[in-house]
């Protein structure tokens, strides 16, 4: 399917068969950065996966509770207890104690014996614990073959609830907070299409290791409230579980509500036999696996194009996503990432734009020559994009002599958010080095930089 994009949006324009990601395997460098020698060159392609049915572009879906506040994690392991934390914002009547007393509560009703951190059973637990009377909530793992499965009960678990759910992500490593998705049409009713959710990452704002500001400058900060298409979601974020210990191996962790208000018991789907989710039971039409098809695109070119096609596709200029009307929106400009984590590729970061302003950051992630649009973040006032100038004024106001400048990520108790990227910097030496904050004194120092894909 061939199809001409503009360089911004203006009014309803997207297509009448709804794309869930806009691919691109490119033959030229991308506009106003030099090709790296890593990339092969290739002959342009690109892919849409589309709903498997064409419906009206007035029946998009946007459901997204964010109500402006949360509860960053105090420490490096009270991602679930941060989450609860914030979870539990949502319900009325809940009780809500420290970060430090959830984690403890819920380490005591862990189904794994980890040395640190919160497993699923010990989520559900806290949820259960802290909520009214008549509230039940359940660990549900899903095996390796029911990613599917798991996206529509952690879909219909907000639509049913009017609530969030949560999310083990990075294979066993974190916790999300799930807050929205983004659909086709209501999933109460039979012939909706998943396109993606809006996630709250508790690292974001702990202040355990963002990187750093200009002395007095503006802050290179992103709200919360994330928008994750669904293709970038399955590929990078919502992994089988790796790293809680064997009752949880290869299984997709969700902790929903439960329609039982017991405590919480074994979850593992197909073993442990565990009562029906709230959705099954109070919940509109039967969860089933969203099963796209796939159809080539043609004529898309650069990351500007990706970027508005992948908003189109994703519908996200219908109604007001993240709080945004991305109608009149154009693409500014744009920063690549280094990746240093295996199981996430590298990717750019690009500005949108709507009358002058940065009103958003789109991800466009780079894999194996194709590009494709991923995601996206409002950001707040003052928002600058980590340029290159940027970066050079930067090291120059530490006193750092740099030669080059890049940006890195990887997952690390140094940042976890792929849109707060860790400024390197080359020295004279031709070493490269990161600069990370020295623990909570907001002094950066030099450390030695993590081999990155693709990099010089």
């Amino acid at each position: 399917m061939a199809q001409n994009t503009p360089d911004r949006l203006d009014g309803p324009t997207a297509p009448a068969a709804c794309g869930l990601r806009a691919r691109l395997k490119v033959a030229c460098g991308w506009e106003g950065r030099k090709r790296r020698k890593a990339l092969p060159t290739a002959t342009i392609f690109a892919a849409v996966v589309l709903a498997t049915s064409p419906i009206s572009v007035s029946a998009v879906y946007t459901r997204d509770l964010w109500y402006g506040t949360y509860s960053p994690q105090a420490t490096t392991y009270y991602c679930v207890a941060a989450s609860t934390l914030s979870w539990l914002g949502y319900i009325p009547n809940s009780t809500r104690p420290t970060q430090t007393t959830i984690y403890n509560y819920e380490r005591q009703h862990m189904a794994s014996p980890l040395s640190i951190g919160v497993d699923p059973r010990g989520w559900a637990y806290g949820m259960w614990y802290y909520t009214p009377a008549g509230y039940g909530f359940q660990d549900y793992d899903y095996p390796s073959n029911q990613q599917a499965q798991a996206n529509g009960e952690l879909e219909m678990g907000i639509r049913a609830t009017g609530q969030p759910v949560g999310a083990i992500v990075a294979a066993g490593d974190h916790a999300y907070l799930v807050i929205g998705f983004q659909a086709s049409s209501d999933p109460n009713f039979p012939g909706s299409s998943l396109y993606g959710f809006y996630v709250i990452d508790p690292w974001y704002g702990s202040g355990l290791g963002n990187i750093g500001t200009l002395p007095g400058g503006g802050p290179y900060n992103i709200a919360p409230n994330s928008y994750v298409t669904l293709s970038n979601w399955n590929a990078h974020y919502f992994l089988p579980d790796v790293n809680e210990g064997s009752y949880y191996y290869q299984r997709y962790d969700t902790i929903l509500r439960s329609s039982s208000s017991n405590a919480p018991a074994g979850g593992r789907i197909g073993i442990d036999n565990p009562p029906a989710s709230w959705a099954d039971v109070f919940g509109g039409a039967p969860v089933t696996p969203v099963q796209p098809a796939l159809q080539d695109l043609s004529d898309i070119a650069d990351l500007r194009e990706v970027v508005l096609t992948g908003l189109q596709q994703n519908e996200l200029t219908r109604g007001n996503a993240l709080g945004i009307d991305f109608r009149g929106v154009s693409v500014g400009s744009s920063v690549h990432v280094d990746s240093a984590a295996s199981e996430f590729p590298s990717y750019f970061l690009v500005e949108i734009k709507k009358r002058a302003r940065t009103v958003a950051v789109a991800m466009v992630t780079e894999e194996a020559g194709f590009i494709e649009f991923a995601g996206l973040r409002a950001t707040e006032t003052g928002f600058r994009l980590p340029d290159e100038s940027y970066r050079a004024e930067l090291a120059k106001a530490y006193g750092i002599s740099a030669t080059r400048t890049r940006l890195a990520w990887a997952w690390s108790d140094e940042t976890m958010d792929p849109y707060l990227p860790v400024v390197e910097v080359a020295t004279e030496s031709g070493q490269w080095h990161a600069l990370l904050k020295a623990g909570d004194s907001g002094v950066l120092h030099l450390s030695p930089s993590p081999s990155v894909k693709g990099a010089p």
